[in-house]
């Protein structure tokens, strides 16, 4: 069996838990065996956001990964007895866009002053800093609505927390701003905004990879 995934390293490309290996592209690691997700295995997902799940701790550094050999699946990740590493990249600006992009597909649906949606096209520090002070007052005022969960996403997108921590957590808001399920809408709705976020997450990361 081979499957292509996603998959968080660390800044130093060596694998954890005491393995010490290091990734590189065109590289394979192997493991010997039974595989079982999460105590033996080299790990991947295979949408994104899945990935960024489990590795936004970790940093911005993202791999194209094929696990190949004995591969086991568990919910939303696999482990494998052999990974290949394709492609790696330093996600930092590709995890600030896409906050900003998950705020802005939510901006319309809170009170957002009109040069909100301004500030998070732009970006910087200063502006998103700016953004941040807009949103945090609805945020502190209304609560589990709509409204209150695309605050929240420009709220994330705005915030100094590390990159992939902003870009998890404004995905995270915007599926359920977009899905309306905190005023009743369907749970199906945000699977399906899920969705289409992690596409649109991946098409960034696939343009960008090498």
């Amino acid at each position: 069996m081979s499957i292509e995934a996603w998959w968080f390293g660390s800044p130093d490309d060596k694998l954890g838990y005491g393995d010490g290996r290091k990734a590189e592209v065109g590289v394979t690691h192997s493991v010997d065996g039974e595989i079982v997700p999460c105590k033996n295995g080299l790990h991947g997902s295979m949408q994104a956001l899945d990935a960024l799940c489990y590795g936004y701790g970790k940093g911005s550094i993202v791999w194209r990964v094929k696990l190949h050999g004995r591969v086991v699946k568990e919910d939303d990740k696999h482990a494998a007895s052999h990974r290949t590493y394709l492609g790696r990249i330093d996600a930092s600006k590709v995890f600030d866009r896409f906050a900003r992009e998950c705020a802005l597909k939510t901006v319309h649906l809170w009170e957002a002053p009109e040069d909100v949606t301004l500030l998070l096209e732009e970006g910087g520090e200063r502006l998103m800093r700016r953004a941040y002070l807009h949103a945090i007052l609805v945020v502190a005022g209304d609560n589990c609505t709509t409204a209150h969960a695309a605050a929240s996403t420009t709220k994330s997108a705005a915030s100094t927390s590390l990159p992939g921590v902003r870009a998890l957590e404004a995905a995270y808001h915007a599926a359920h701003a977009r899905g309306g399920t905190l005023d009743g809408g369907k749970w199906e709705n945000l699977i399906f905004e899920r969705g289409k976020l992690n596409q649109l997450l991946e098409g960034m990361l696939n343009r960008a990879i090498k």
